[in-house]
């Protein structure tokens, strides 16, 4: 049975429009468990401890970033990851998370 590293979540470079839009892209923290089925149905698993404690990291680094909004997909562990984004932002009482649907996950390695 072969196993495929997970990266943590982290930022990506910021992407600017020519409009002045600036977009920040996140991943998800560590959903578990790693050697769950790779069918996890639409919302998929949680969050695990560790994934919880990335997200929360993340959160203290974009704490200083100005949002106007917060999307995320319809999975579990997308929204709890945005969750801890706009628990540890100055402007959470502002901040909305708004989802969409997903059609699932796609698998980027």
């Amino acid at each position: 049975m072969s196993t495929t590293a997970v990266a943590p979540p982290m930022t990506l470079a910021p992407y600017r429009t020519r409009t002045g839009l600036t977009l920040v892209l996140v991943r998800h923290g560590e959903k578990g468990p790693p050697d769950a089925p790779r069918i996890e149905g639409f919302r998929g698993p949680p969050l695990t401890p560790r994934g919880h404690r990335q997200a929360r990291r993340l959160a203290r680094r974009l704490a200083g970033e100005t949002f106007d909004h917060i999307y995320s997909s319809d999975m579990a562990r997308s929204y709890q990851t945005a969750e801890h984004v706009r628990e540890h932002h100055p402007d959470s009482k502002r901040l909305v998370i708004y989802t969409f649907p997903c059609a699932g996950a796609v698998d980027m390695m």
